[in-house]
């Protein structure tokens, strides 16, 4: 459940020589562009160079010492990073939406899953979520980015990137509140998050996923039986 609360901030120097050269150079341009602990970096650019990358080894040495080439591997590096950090943001809510599938196949190990995660406040830690990235300049863009990355529309990217991560991350949140019912406290402050933060969002699908919450929240069914005995 900690989904991207399990990264760390940028870090610089930490490194224990185990790169050198123009990796070494590439790998610093990307944790500052991704805004990553150094050796967190290095283990994303190692996944993507094992899993993603489809070109040769000599392309990959010759891709660094060219300016241009080593910009287009950045880009690719962050399209990566990006959807593993949507990777990670789904896995919990696909686990929600099928543990109490008992046709799944993988039922069993859902349902303890679930319940392994539920010892913690897992609510508490979608919610630490979307505080994280509702931080103004979550994804700071600097001008040496915009210098690295020169003719690719940078700010579209990760503006795109964070608006990706709320919806999946509120949609998370919806799913988990309908299996597990709110404390009057945990409901009051959710409730705080998404008044001071997004009900005024211009992002149209956070905006309406906060509604839909915030009505969720006070259980409408029970309102709505009120009215009918009235």
């Amino acid at each position: 459940s900690s989904g991207i609360n399990a990264e760390l901030p940028l870090r610089p120097g930490c490194f224990n020589k185990t790169i050198k050269g123009n990796k070494l150079d590439f790998v610093k341009k990307a944790s500052i562009l991704l805004n990553l602990d150094e050796v967190q970096c290095l283990e994303i650019f190692q996944m993507y160079l094992a899993v993603e990358y489809k070109d040769t080894p000599a392309s990959f040495n010759n891709a660094l010492q060219n300016v241009l080439s080593q910009q287009n591997l950045l880009i690719r590096l962050l399209h990566f990073y990006f959807a593993e950090r949507l990777s990670s943001l789904n896995c919990l809510s696909h686990v929600l939406s099928h543990y109490k599938n008992e046709d799944h196949p993988l039922f069993s190990g859902l349902k303890q899953e679930i319940e392994e995660m539920n010892k913690s406040d897992i609510r508490q830690s979608i919610l630490d979520q979307v505080k994280q990235i509702l931080v103004p300049d979550y994804f700071h863009i600097t001008a040496e980015d915009e210098n690295m990355l020169s003719g690719h529309s940078i700010k579209t990217i990760f503006s795109s990137q964070l608006k990706n991560e709320v919806v999946v991350i509120l949609r998370t949140l919806l799913i988990y509140n309908h299996h597990f019912p709110h404390s009057a406290d945990s409901y009051l402050n959710q409730c705080r998050l998404l008044f001071g933060q997004l009900l005024s969002s211009s992002d149209v699908m956070a905006a309406g996923l906060s509604v839909i919450l915030t009505f969720d929240g006070l259980g409408m069914e029970h309102i709505f039986e009120h009215f009918e005995k009235v």
